[in-house]
């Protein structure tokens, strides 16, 4: 991996200790494999943080995991904290009770077609597992590739 990760994936969290073993085990089996891991952790007072760091260990990820600690401010705050600080090229935002396939980073990653691409973004399934007789699943139809000048201008067209 260079010294300047691909991708800096951020993850902020706020009492997440019990979807650390799930992000981890998303992450450890990523296809994609230079990016760094930057958790934000947004004045947690549970364990999470220290679990952070036993499934980095577990997982073979120490050397990419960084984690900074705010009081907490919410996610907005801490999502500028992972900007602030990424080292990646590219960010990738996660929330911390949110998992990937094991090819997610490295289809992101070709989409940018050699950096030409200054903003990515792809599909998103949400499954709500608690809803019965079946799991809920609602699917974003959001899968595009556009460059930064194309998204201000979608952005300023939406205000």
């Amino acid at each position: 991996m260079d010294s300047q990760p691909a991708i800096t994936v951020g993850i902020p969290y706020y009492n997440s200790e019990k979807y650390v073993p799930r992000i981890f085990s998303s992450l450890a089996n990523q296809t994609f494999k230079d990016f760094d891991i930057l958790f934000v952790d947004d004045g947690s007072t549970d364990n999470t943080t220290n679990r952070i760091h036993q499934f980095a260990k577990t997982n073979n990820l120490q050397d990419r995991v960084h984690i900074i600690t705010q009081e907490n401010k919410k996610v907005a705050a801490a999502r500028n904290t992972i900007i602030r600080n990424a080292k990646g090229r590219y960010i990738f935002f996660l929330d911390a009770d949110d998992s990937l396939p094991d090819t997610a980073l490295e289809a992101l990653y070709k989409a940018t077609n050699n950096e030409k691409r200054k903003i990515v973004n792809g599909r998103a399934k949400f499954v709500i597992r608690n809803i019965q007789p079946f799991p809920l699943v609602v699917q974003l139809l959001f899968s595009n590739v556009i460059t930064g000048e194309q998204y201000v201008k979608f952005c300023m067209a939406t205000l």
